[in-house]
């Protein structure tokens, strides 16, 4: 890709390659190109077998030492699992990634909006504590969105399953594209009148009525209504119970 006289991107298709051969070259790109950033799409087909343990942590020190060796960023693409609430990276190669990345974040298309949600999950060091949300443009470059509508409850969009967006109820936008959770609110209609919830449902009752579906978000939006006083935390044996604070 370039940018008037600069070059911009080096990119590579080794779709046609085998697997060990791609490895090989992704040594040779870096060593030559000597870049900045490296986007590995996807880091599945460095290896023959996902659920290969030992060659998935040989593949994670070899990216670890080709980041450090040439002082750049390597960026891994991979699918997550599709099945229930399991939503993490598929394979042994998933969870050494998730052992060793800087950062790793969830991307999901929300249908019909055509729009992207981009969500961190886990971090060593950065706090990204909002949903962000971008589409792209007819430059074919990403842009930043606004929260996007409610779909409509349709769960199927042309064989393709529909994600659900968050529900605009429960945001509280600040000036620009700032926006948070109105979370006194999200949590006293979570509990819908009862006096007392297990965690396990007051989860359930949150993602839904709110749209998320990650844990790291819940998690944060527990422990702010928890600091708040909007939720009040108790011990019944050896069950975590949550009460609703008066509102």
């Amino acid at each position: 890709m370039v940018d008037g006289d600069v070059q911009l991107f080096d990119i590579f298709n080794v779709r046609g390659v085998a697997w060990k051969e791609r490895r090989d070259l992704l040594r040779e790109a870096v060593t030559r190109c000597k870049p900045d950033l490296v986007i590995v799409d996807g880091i599945r087909d460095l290896v023959n077998d996902i659920n290969d343990g030992v060659l998935a942590q040989e593949v994670m020190e070899e990216l670890m030492h080709l980041a450090t060796e040439h002082d750049c960023c390597i960026v891994c693409v991979l699918h997550q699992n599709k099945s229930g609430e399991d939503h993490n990276l598929r394979g042994w190669i998933g969870t050494e990634l998730m052992n060793k990345a800087f950062e790793v974040y969830s991307c999901e298309k929300l249908l019909p909006q055509r729009i992207f949600s981009l969500e961190q999950t886990l971090t060593r060091k950065y706090d990204i504590e909002r949903t962000m949300y971008f589409e792209v443009g007819d430059d074919g470059l990403p842009r930043q969105t606004a929260v996007p509508v409610e779909g409509s409850s349709d769960s199927k969009n042309n064989g393709r399953e529909r994600l659900q967006p968050l529900n605009r109820e429960y945001i509280i936008t600040d000036e620009g594209s700032s926006w948070r959770f109105d979370t006194k609110r999200l949590f006293f209609d979570a509990f819908n009148g009862c006096e007392k919830l297990s965690g396990s449902d007051l989860r359930s009752r949150i993602m839904q009525l709110s749209g998320i579906s990650v844990p790291f978000t819940y998690n944060r939006l527990l422990k702010e209504a928890v600091d708040g006083g909007h939720v009040i935390r108790s011990t019944e044996g050896h069950l975590t119970i949550y009460h609703p604070a008066p509102f």
